[in-house]
């Protein structure tokens, strides 16, 4: 082969392996969890009055319900503590992108404060309150959760991921998604979740629900799995499904005991032959 060949087909295998590393790294930078950073310290977080090291605190009036209306692509994780004090901890050193102020509604509002400028890194944000009962989000990146309640209600609108930490822990959890590119759960403590979906992506796998309801249109995808070794392992007691539009819904490897709903003339679907039967006779 002439070496100017191989110089080519070098450079062509530069050039796609040069964009994954860019990515991967890129999510690598953005994204802390719960379980890196600030793990060792989470025991200073348990209560407002606790003090936090290099924190900002700010305490509030009461809320129940917080909205990020622009997070302009940002990485956030929010914590959630139940406490008789209202209020926020966030690291000192970005404390100053971000303004929190609660409306006559009861509702925090967090806004950023410098446009369009990147976070140096992915905060998490302790928020204080006796109950909350609502959340909404546009506009971020992605957005990790971690929360202890009996119900929630979940807006989000244009983002890239949104999921819940595996310490969360909900009765019911409502979710209203639109154009949200990645819907991920994560929990294995939610009893049951009501989803309606629009131009979005909804997954979860290995995770046993009491009841799952989801409502998808426009070019969505719902993903529901469960170990593959083990089919049975996992499973949905009451699961409702209805679709408009070019829906994609795969089942795989989850027991059902009651399934009903409607889809569309145009979703696809990947399910055992049983479970169509059964919506039929429904």
């Amino acid at each position: 082969m002439k070496t100017s060949n191989k110089l080519l087909i070098t450079l062509a295998a530069l050039l796609i392996i040069i964009p994954i590393i860019v990515v991967a790294v890129n999510v690598k930078i953005n994204y802390r969890d719960l379980n890196t950073s600030q793990k060792d310290d989470i025991e200073n977080y348990e209560s407002f009055d606790q003090k936090s090291p290099d924190t900002k605190s700010l305490e509030t009036s009461k809320f129940s319900a917080i909205n990020i209306p622009n997070a302009n692509g940002a990485y956030l994780n929010i914590k959630i503590i139940k406490d008789e004090k209202n209020g926020i901890k966030i690291p000192t050193d970005i404390a100053d992108n971000f303004g929190f102020i609660v409306d006559n509604n009861g509702t925090l509002q967090i806004t950023m404060k410098n446009g369009d400028q990147k976070l140096p890194y992915s905060p998490i944000i302790f928020i204080y309150s006796n109950n909350v009962s609502q959340i909404s989000v546009a506009k971020a990146g992605a957005l990790y959760i971690d929360i202890n309640a009996d119900s929630l209600t979940l807006d989000a609108k244009d983002m890239n991921h949104l999921s819940f930490e595996s310490t969360s822990k909900l009765k019911v959890l409502k979710i209203n998604a639109d154009h949200v590119k990645d819907i991920v759960p994560g929990s294995k403590n939610i009893n049951t979740i009501e989803s309606s979906i629009n131009e979005s992506e909804f997954r979860t796998g290995e995770i046993d629900y009491n009841g799952l309801a989801i409502n998808a249109k426009g070019e969505s995808k719902i993903e529901i799995s469960g170990d593959e070794e083990s089919p049975g392992k996992y499973g949905i007691d009451h699961f409702k499904i209805n679709t408009s539009d070019r829906t994609t819904l795969s089942v795989e490897n989850v027991k059902i005991n009651h399934i009903s709903g409607n889809l569309s003339d145009e979703t696809k679907v990947q399910m055992p032959v049983k479970y169509l039967k059964q919506m039929l006779k429904d």
